[in-house]
């Protein structure tokens, strides 16, 4: 399931959960639970989340990667 594209809060406010971050929609950069993750992934803003079976996936982008994204495509609503 897809949730809105947008600049999010940090991933480190959730708690006990797996996660998988994936940076500019193809590096997965961690992947485990989020009480173990590192503090420079808990620090990380999330602008995509994907909600699938026991994973939570956050999407990251870096801003040089986010200046090619077509933004206001990605916030239309099907």
């Amino acid at each position: 399931m897809f949730v809105d594209f947008k600049k999010y809060v940090k991933i480190g406010l959730a708690k006990s959960i797996n996660i998988k971050v994936i940076k500019n929609d193809k590096d997965v950069i961690y992947e485990g639970s989020i009480d173990d993750a590192p503090q420079d992934i808990k620090d990380m803003y999330y602008y995509k989340v994907e909600l699938l079976n026991k994973v939570t996936t956050y999407y990251v982008y870096t801003d040089d990667y986010l200046a090619t994204l077509d933004i206001d495509k990605l916030n239309k609503k099907d």
